[in-house]
C-alpha cells in the first residue's frame, strides 16, 4: 500500500512540473490566423513581439522593459529583399597562409611565420554584411584567446551549413537577420517562430546565434589584449 501511496505522489508531483514548465514557457503564440502570426517572448524584464505579416512578408519587431512600455523599440523587416550573403563560407589553405570565410563575416586568416600573423574579422554592427578587422603578432598570452575564436568561427561555419542543409541557402539571409536584429534568446525564439521557421532550423539557429556571442566575446579578449 504504501509503494501505491509513493507512485501516488510522485505522479501528482510529475503532473504539477510539467504544468509548471508550460506555464513558464518564454515564447508564446499570440495570434496566428491567415494574415499574421503574432508570437511574444519574454527574458526577464525584455519582452519582445515578433508579428508577421503573411501578405506583405514583413516581420515587426518590438522590445521594450517590462513597465516601460512607451520607450519600445520596434523595427520593421521586409523579408522580401534580404540578401543573401555573398557565397564566402569556405576555407582556404595555402603554403603559407589559411583563411576561414562565413557567412555571418566573423573570420580569421593566418598568416604562417616567426611569430604567426593573425587577422580577425566581425561584421560592422548595424551592417552584418560588412565588416571590420584587426591585426596581431601571436603571442603566447593571446594564444589561447585565438585559438578559441579560430574554434568558435569554425563552429559557427559548420552550424551555417548545417541550416542552408536542411532549409536552403535562402533560408541563411533571413536568419542572420533575426540573429543581428534580435535583442535575447527569447526575442529570437519569437522572431523565428513569427517567420514560421521551426524545427531543426530553428534549434540550429540558436545554436548559431550562441557561437556568434561566443566568437565576439573572444574577438574582444583578443583586441583589448593586442
Amino acid at each position: 500500500m504504501k509503494k501505491i501511496f509513493s507512485y501516488l505522489i510522485l505522479l501528482v508531483l510529475s503532473i504539477t512540473l510539467v504544468s509548471v514548465s508550460a506555464s513558464e514557457s518564454r515564447v508564446q503564440i499570440i495570434t496566428d490566423n491567415q494574415n499574421v502570426r503574432v508570437v511574444k517572448g519574454v527574458e526577464g524584464d525584455i519582452i519582445t513581439y515578433a508579428t508577421y505579416n503573411k501578405i506583405a512578408n514583413t516581420l515587426e519587431y518590438t522590445e521594450y522593459t517590462k513597465g516601460d512600455k512607451e520607450n519600445s523599440v520596434t523595427t520593421l523587416l521586409n523579408l522580401n529583399n534580404v540578401n543573401i550573403p555573398i557565397e564566402n563560407d569556405s576555407i582556404t589553405t595555402m603554403g603559407t597562409s589559411i583563411e576561414q570565410k562565413t557567412y555571418s563575416n566573423y573570420e580569421y586568416k593566418i598568416t604562417f611565420g616567426s611569430p604567426n600573423h593573425w587577422e580577425l574579422r566581425r561584421p560592422q554592427p548595424g551592417s552584418w554584411t560588412s565588416l571590420y578587422y584587426f591585426t596581431t603578432y601571436e603571442r603566447s598570452d593571446l594564444l589561447t584567446d585565438l585559438n578559441n575564436f579560430r574554434n568558435t568561427v569554425e563552429d559557427i561555419d559548420d552550424l551555417e551549413k548545417e541550416i542552408i542543409f536542411y532549409g536552403g541557402v535562402a533560408i541563411i539571409g533571413t536568419v542572420l537577420l533575426l540573429i543581428f536584429t534580435s535583442g535575447t534568446s527569447a526575442g529570437l525564439q519569437a522572431a523565428l517562430a513569427s517567420a514560421g521557421i521551426f524545427g531543426v532550423v530553428a534549434d540550429l539557429t540558436m545554436d548559431l546565434d550562441r557561437a556568434i556571442d561566443d566568437a565576439y566575446y573572444y574577438y574582444f579578449r583578443v583586441y583589448n589584449a593586442k
